[in-house]
């Protein structure tokens, strides 16, 4: 246990004022450091929020659009049945409208007494 037993040495006070003033610049070098990536990742932030509001206000505007787009496709949906069952009640009424024609038929298929 000779290692526990010796006392600590001691140092000079000038020796220890300058390593502690070593090790305050060298903290603040770090702090400086730290702080300028604090500031980077608060601009980021800042950044990502603004972006992020982007993105939604752009997400309402499409959803908006879809909303659109759906009614006006239904609409043209309903517009187009009516329009297809208008369609086949003219038809009816034209073909109960309508008599047959008589046939014309051609004179090489009515004989000899046609010409």
């Amino acid at each position: 246990m000779k290692f526990f037993s010796r006392k600590p040495r001691r140092t000079s006070p000038g020796v220890e004022l300058a390593r502690v003033r070593a090790e305050n610049v060298d903290l603040r070098r770090a702090l400086g450091d730290v702080e300028g990536k604090y500031l980077c990742a608060l601009e980021m932030i800042d950044r990502n929020v603004g972006d992020r509001a982007d993105l939604a206000r752009q997400a309402a505007k499409a959803t908006q659009r879809m909303f659109e787009a759906e009614l006006v496709t239904k609409c043209i949906t309903d517009e187009n049945a009516d329009l297809k069952a208008d369609n086949e009640r003219l038809r009816r009424e034209l073909l109960a409208r309508t008599r047959p024609v008589a046939k014309v038929i051609p004179l090489q298929q009515r004989g000899p007494e046609a010409a």
